[in-house]
């Protein structure tokens, strides 16, 4: 995955790969040395309610087994 990212001093767009993050780079145009931002991973709202939902689906399940056992043996 490319990281792409813009040279504060001259506006080049510079394109580094994603295990370059967090490291110096120099800009090829204008040579100012640029730590190379790192990427990140944005969640949306929806996504928290699926894991929220999903550990409900899970903890039913878990109690209903125990039940199940509980009561047939």
């Amino acid at each position: 995955m490319l990281i792409s990212f813009k040279c504060p001093l001259c506006g080049n767009t510079l394109h580094e790969s994603h295990k370059a993050a967090g490291k110096i780079r120099q800009c090829p145009k204008c040579f100012q040395a640029i730590r190379v931002p790192r990427k990140e991973v944005k969640y949306s709202r929806w996504y928290g309610i699926a894991m929220i939902a999903a550990v409900a689906v899970i903890a039913a399940s878990i109690a209903w087994i125990v039940f199940y056992i509980k009561s047939h043996f």
